[in-house]
């Protein structure tokens, strides 16, 4: 039996209120921009609630300028 390799990088977590916070705007504007598909940071979901990877985040801000 193969066993599957875990790494144990720990990959830094936002929510939506962390988030919202860095970009200066509103929680819920986060979740409007979602919903009406406007472009926003790549998100992850852990246990039902959206995440954003900080890495890709500040990514994705770079590539907006």
């Amino acid at each position: 039996m193969r066993t599957k390799e875990v790494s144990t990088h720990i990959v830094p977590l936002w929510t939506d209120v962390q988030l919202a916070e860095f970009l200066q705007i509103a929680p819920q504007t986060i979740a409007n921009r979602i919903s009406q598909g406007r472009q926003m940071p790549p998100h992850v979901r852990v246990g039902g609630a959206r995440r954003w990877i900080v890495e890709q985040v500040v990514d994705w801000l770079k590539s907006q300028q």
